[in-house]
This record gives C-alpha cells, structure tokens and sequence, in this order.
C-alpha cells in the first residue's frame, strides 16, 4: 500500500478530531481529542511508518504505547488531586474490582512463564495492553462528560461511514484499495473486505458498534436508515460469518429489549419464512445452482469448526497437566505438542498461523484456571450491572450491555483479548457508560433524556 495514503488518511482524521474536540463544550479537551483520534485513526497509526524510534529508549514508540504513557500519567495526575481535596471515597463496583484482580493475577501468571525467558522490558511491553484496558476504562469514568460522549459517537459514526464506503468499494471496485495487510479470500477472485482496518473481523465488529450507536442516536429516520444499510453491507461484505449472526442477534436485542416490539417481530419473522419457503419451491433450481457455486462452498459452508472443535478437546485434555496457572504462550512445549496432537501441521503448531479460535479458552490454557474465572466473572458481573442500569435508569446503558454482548459473543470463534482494539473500544464505552451514572450527566438530545435522579 502506498505510504502517502497512509499519510493523508491519519492528517484527514485528525484535522475531524482537532474540529469535533474544539467545536465541544467538555470540560476535558485533552482526552476527548485523543479519544476522537483513537477512534478515527488507531488502525492506521499501527502502520509501521508511525513508529517512533529514538536513541536511548528500551523501545519504540507506538501510538498504542504513547497513549497509554499520556493517559497512565494522567489519571495518576488526577488521583493525586483528588487525595488532597476533601472528596467523597469512590466507591468500587464489582465488576470493576474483579476486573482489578484480574489484570494483577494476569500479570503475575505472566512473570511466573515469563521470568527466566524474557527480559524486563519485553515483560513490560508484553503485559501493557492489558493494562491499557483498565488504564482507559478509569480514564473515561474520570473525565468523561456529556460532550465527550457526544465527540465519541460522531467520531464512531463518521469512522463506520469511512470504512463501510472503503469496504464496498474494496468488494465492489479496486480489490487492493487501501489494504494493510495481505488480502484474504472470499469466494473466487474476490477477496474480503476489511475498509480502513488491517482484517474483516476487526472491520465487520467495529460496523457493528457504529450499527447500533447509529440506532439509538441518529434522530432523522432517513439517515439512520441509510446508515443502517450501508453499515450492513460492509459487514456482509467483510464475509466473515459470525460477525453476521453478532449483527443478527443484536439486532432481535435491540428490537425486543430496547424497542419492545416483539409482537411486530414476530409477524415479520413469520411473513419472511413463509416468503422464503416460497421462494425455495420457486426458485429450487437457482438454488442448486448456487449448492455448487465458489461462494457457497468458500464461504457459507466452509468447515472451519471443525479444526476448532478439534484444538478445543485437546485444550480440555490437557488443560489439568497446569490447570494453577495455564501454559503461558505459544512458545510452551503444550502449545507445539497440542497442536499436533490435534492433526493441525507443523505451521500451526510453531504458531506461525492459526491458534485457538475462542477468546476464553485462550485466557483458559495459557493463564490457567483462576484467570479464567475472574475473566468470565468481569463479564457476568459487567453486564448485570449495566442490563440493571438500563432496564430501570435510562436506556444510554444499554450502550454498554450491546458492546459486552458483541465482545463475548466475538470471542467465541476469535481471540480477541481486552488488549485488542475491540477490547480497547469496550473499555470506553464501559468507562463512558459508568460516568454516565456516577455524575448524572446529561446527554441533551432527542435519544437521551435526563437521567433519573438516584
């Protein structure tokens, strides 16, 4: 891909985030503009060309590192104002404190695999997106306000709409059009779209966030409706399947618990099966047509669980031979031996491609039980904590309930840790969504109406 694009797109994105920052009224424009800029431009900013290395630092300067340095420096910054000012104790959430026990005892498992293999630094680098989840989770329960909110929704909307164009344009036009990494095939000579992000699942998850924030928040019914669409058809052209049943089951949620309209549901469902049945006794030689087409069997029935299935049995064969505190990485002799065990090849079993395909039984076989616990435990109590807040406070909560539900529901066929982007973006609307409550903030347009008093 050609550097100058590169270029050009994270100049574009940041003159949008200098303009929603300043154009807002928050009360902090440091964050809310590196937030914007996250949103907007992280894909991009991962390039290679980005990095900054300077002579005399252990390592390089990424835009992942040196937000974390802005942001860890910050919040401590801002503690440390607060311990001499006469304020009331905060009071931890559930959640958030397993979420704290989880990111120590992950550390700690990690220098118990880590101590004698690797130096101190690569321990630092390896274990900073972990704390980078909870480092942006504070950040935003401590300073977000209702502008903020606003700036992170616009740059969410106007990063979807990029991407999604970028996407169709990929699927439909210039197949190698802004591509970071190598392109990975759909069906015959058409590869899969990924818009602005370096792979469809990435893509297709991140339309999904701006899908829904698109539903609650987009007063015109015209223009969320366009957006609806054409968010959609970025996923669909992503070609990546579980993002489509994400896509499907979120939707039924927001129509059943936002919207409560299942009546009006189940006529619709019930007119499209018969609609379909139809069509299949109409249409059944088109349909064996298209039984021995590429797409049909390169995408929609291509067995890839299968090989997963097989990696998950020989996960919970061994997982007893250090059940305390896992196998630490891919490096492990488990990991090599293991994949092997499970027919998968020489390539797999080096981790040079593959690997376990469900976020929770990654935490599982190489941070052990006790992580896995704490980890399954974050979500349980996350979700209950904000399904409560919208059921009975306001329905802005449900922000946080539908990106928890998409991020679990993504790492059932991928692995994506709380150090990923998708993590990274949970952990803001997480943060958001707990300086929603705990300030009474109020977001002033025709979706949100004040929030009750407590």
């Amino acid at each position: 891909m050609n550097p100058a694009l590169l270029v050009i797109y994270a100049a574009v994105m940041l003159i949008t985030s200098l303009h929603l920052t300043f154009k807002s009224r928050t009360g902090d424009k440091f964050v809310t503009f590196i937030i914007s800029y996250w949103i907007l431009a992280h894909s991009v900013l991962g390039a290679g060309i980005f990095t900054i290395r300077i002579g005399g630092l252990p390592f390089d300067l990424q835009a992942g590192r040196i937000i974390f340095l802005l942001f860890i420096s910050y919040i401590l910054i801002l503690f440390l104002k607060d311990s001499f000012k006469n304020t009331e104790r905060v009071k931890i959430l559930k959640h958030e404190f397993i979420l704290f026990l989880y990111v120590l005892v992950s550390i700690f498992v990690s220098y118990l695999h880590d101590r004698d293999v690797v130096s101190g630094k690569e321990f630092i680098l390896r274990n900073i997106p972990i704390l980078s989840f909870l480092v942006y989770y504070l950040v935003l329960k401590k300073t977000a306000d209702s502008p903020m909110v606003q700036v992170l929704v616009k740059s969410m909307l106007i990063l979807c709409t990029v991407s999604s164009v970028i996407g169709i344009y990929q699927m439909l036009g210039n197949q190698r059009f802004f591509r970071l990494t190598e392109l990975r095939f759909a069906f015959g000579g058409f590869f899969r779209s990924t818009g602005v992000f370096a792979a469809e699942y990435t893509q297709s998850y991140f339309l999904i966030s701006g899908l829904i924030l698109a539903l609650f928040t987009v007063p015109s019914r015209l223009l969320r409706r366009f957006l609806v669409g054409l968010y959609a058809l970025g996923i669909i052209f992503t070609f990546h399947r579980m993002s489509w049943i994400t896509l499907a089951v979120l939707f039924l949620l927001f129509f059943i618990v936002v919207k409560k309209e299942l009546p009006k549901l189940v006529v619709i469902g019930a007119s499209a099966f018969i609609l379909v049945v139809c069509l299949a006794i109409f249409l059944s030689p088109q349909i064996e047509r298209l039984k021995s087409s590429d797409l049909y069997r390169s995408r929609l029935t291509d067995r890839t669980m299968d090989s997963r299935m097989r990696i998950n049995k020989m996960i919970f064969r061994n997982i007893h031979k250090s059940w305390l505190i896992g196998f630490g990485s891919r490096d492990s002799d488990m990991y090599y031996f293991g994949m092997l065990e499970a027919d998968l090849g020489i390539d797999w079993a080096r981790g040079e491609v593959g690997g376990i395909h469900n976020g929770f039984l990654i935490e599982l076989f190489f941070k052990g039980v006790i992580v896995f616990v704490l980890y399954i435990a974050f979500f349980i109590y996350a979700f209950d904590y904000f399904r409560h807040l919208g059921r009975f406070t306001h329905v802005v909560f449900y922000f946080a309930v539908f990106e928890l539900t998409k991020f679990v529901l993504a790492n059932m066929t991928n692995g994506f840790n709380l150090g990923t982007a998708l993590g990274l973006l949970l952990a803001m609307f997480l943060g958001m969504n707990a300086a929603v409550y705990s300030k009474g903030i109020y977001l002033d347009n025709e979706i949100f109406d004040k929030i009750p008093p407590r």
